[in-house]
């Protein structure tokens, strides 16, 4: 079903897009100005390396983008592992922190798993892009999720622009954000098998997630 004209007007700007991969955190800045543009920002937290602190001048406020389903932390929180890795952020129900090393600019990133450590593939400012670019996917108010298979995920991101960024490691081990006016799709596989791939939208209107109810895959989430 098509969307008509002005059911959905006036969707932020893909341009971000245009500084990738070179510049995440001028990328994530404008993301943020035009998907959260509802959310006046606020005064910012002060801590980390220099990634960290731009990422918190940019949330200032936001209470989204620092996220729900997976959190960057506040405020300092956790002591220093003896390798010096301190936390800065956790999944909700504490299945992992994360975890970086303060001594660096852009330091990389990793998951905690009650002590067993699994490194992300990109470092912390283009780590912060995706994870909240994952966010507006995985914990908007309107949005969807579907198990499906890898066929089906492509011809439900056909059209958009696959993020140039490394695969998050995290809700699947390589997921992948497409991105369209008003919407944020985090796809990928969810085991090493490939048999099933977890497939997560974000929309800023309900009428942006219309194209995608008729597809195949059985919907256990849908907010349209």
């Amino acid at each position: 079903m098509p969307i008509t004209q002005g059911e959905a007007p006036g969707q932020p700007s893909l341009d971000w897009l245009d500084l990738l991969p070179a510049d995440p955190l001028v990328a994530l800045d404008r993301f943020v100005t035009g998907w959260f543009a509802d959310e006046p920002p606020g005064v910012p937290a002060s801590w980390g390396p220099p990634s960290l602190r731009e990422f918190h001048r940019i949330a200032a406020g936001r209470d989204a983008v620092h996220g729900q389903s997976a959190k960057i932390a506040r405020e300092p929180f956790g002591d220093p592992r003896p390798d010096g890795l301190i936390p800065f952020g956790h999944e909700s129900d504490g299945v992992f922190r994360l975890l970086l090393d303060p001594s660096e600019p852009d330091p990389p990133v990793f998951y905690d798993y009650d002590g067993d450590l699994v490194p992300e593939r990109d470092r912390l400012s283009a780590f912060l892009l995706h994870f909240v670019l994952a966010r507006a996917a995985l914990d908007g108010p309107v949005g969807g999720f579907a198990l499906c298979t890898a066929e089906e995920a492509t011809r439900m991101t056909a059209g958009l622009t696959r993020v140039p960024l490394r695969p998050l490691s995290w809700p699947g081990v390589a997921m992948h954000t497409y991105a369209g006016p008003g919407l944020v799709i985090h796809t990928g596989p969810q085991d090493d098998s490939g048999d099933h791939h977890e497939f997560y939208v974000g929309a800023r209107h309900r009428a942006l997630l219309r194209p995608l109810r008729p597809h195949n895959p059985v919907w256990e989430v849908f907010h349209d």
